[in-house]
């Protein structure tokens, strides 16, 4: 299950507190930062039993449910959290992602227009980039630019897996946003290019996707720029990316499989061959070459085609340097 953490930033809870509540919830943020999920959902509780109006246990509690695998329990928790909040966007952001992982796209998809709408109004700017409200329990809570960017970005990624064939054009604005908010971050190129990909602008996504990699190379932008070459007849490229790829993931199955169709399509038998027995290791299942006869556009769909799956979250995007920014802080 993949963590909930901000790609843009986070959102810092102020508040001054005396109860109990506090240190099981340091005790639980430090153990789910261990990845002790159970002693941090167990020390989240008790900090709820301690002050049952405070709505940040039940986020973090939330948090934690969700890396366990029990999105229903974590959307609960996201919920209880909302409504003693009452009007803390970030948190609605945080309950999408759990809904999104649940493939319930519609919610996600309204909880995550639910921050844009309560933001939109707040006149924030690069250089003025943070508000504050005032949350149910009488704590000041601040969001900032990173919260509206990511709440665009993660229903950028859910729009564009929507019911399979993606609402791609609404999925693209949200990229847009993004890198309107943030040009240096490469989360809303890279996310940018793969809709593209799939609306058939290969020339777009591969635009987009070198600059993914100009500010942060990763191994997903170097397999989502093969792709959109593929897809325009470069196999020289394909294969320059999909090395690249694999340097810097070497356990990264899905670059060799790919690798191997394009090798195969040249001519390459023996480094088809190993390429497909590479990834066949690494997950196996994968389906080796086809006949040396057989050309590009007769490879087997699931060799080939956008990056699978699109990551919520992508592997590799850039992390703020708080260890564990899905949760607000609580400054003592």
């Amino acid at each position: 299950m993949a963590k909930r953490f901000l790609l843009f930033g986070f959102s810092l809870v102020l508040t001054i507190l005396t109860c109990g509540c506090v240190d099981y919830s340091t005790s639980g943020e430090d153990k789910l930062a261990k990845g002790d999920l159970n002693g941090a959902i167990g020390d989240f509780s008790k900090a709820i039993e301690s002050q049952p109006s405070f709505f940040l246990p039940y986020h973090e509690r939330g948090t934690a449910k969700e890396e366990q695998g029990d999105l229903d329990g974590a959307i609960a928790d996201d919920s209880k959290a909302i409504e003693l909040a009452g009007n803390y966007p970030p948190l609605y952001t945080f309950r999408a992602h759990a809904e999104a992982a649940k493939g319930d796209s519609d919610a996600a998809i309204a909880d995550l227009s639910n921050t844009i709408e309560m933001t939109q109004n707040s006149g924030m700017t690069q250089s003025s980039p943070t508000r504050s409200v005032v949350t149910g329990y009488g704590q000041y809570a601040t969001f900032t630019l990173a919260d509206i960017a990511e709440a665009h970005y993660i229903r950028g990624l859910v729009r564009m897996k929507r019911n399979h064939g993606g609402d791609l054009d609404s999925a693209i604005e949200d990229f847009t946003y993004c890198i309107q908010l943030f040009p240096a971050q490469a989360s809303g190129y890279d996310g940018r290019g793969i809709a593209e990909y799939l609306k058939g602008d290969n020339d777009a996504a591969i635009a987009d996707q070198t600059m993914a990699i100009h500010l942060k190379p990763s191994a997903e932008s170097y397999n989502s720029r093969a792709v959109a070459r593929r897809a325009k007849g470069d196999l020289d490229g394909a294969i320059a990316d999909d090395t690249q790829a694999i340097e810097l993931k070497s356990d990264y199955a899905d670059a060799y499989t790919n690798r191997a169709a394009d090798r195969q399509a040249k001519g390459d038998i023996a480094g088809a061959q190993a390429d497909s027995a590479k990834a066949n290791q690494l997950k196996p299942g994968v389906l080796p070459p086809r006949p040396q006869h057989t050309q590009i556009n007769s490879v087997p769909s699931d060799t080939i085609g956008p990056p699978n799956p699109v990551p919520l979250v992508p592997a590799g995007s850039p992390a703020t340097t708080q260890s564990n920014p899905a949760r607000p802080l609580i400054s003592e």
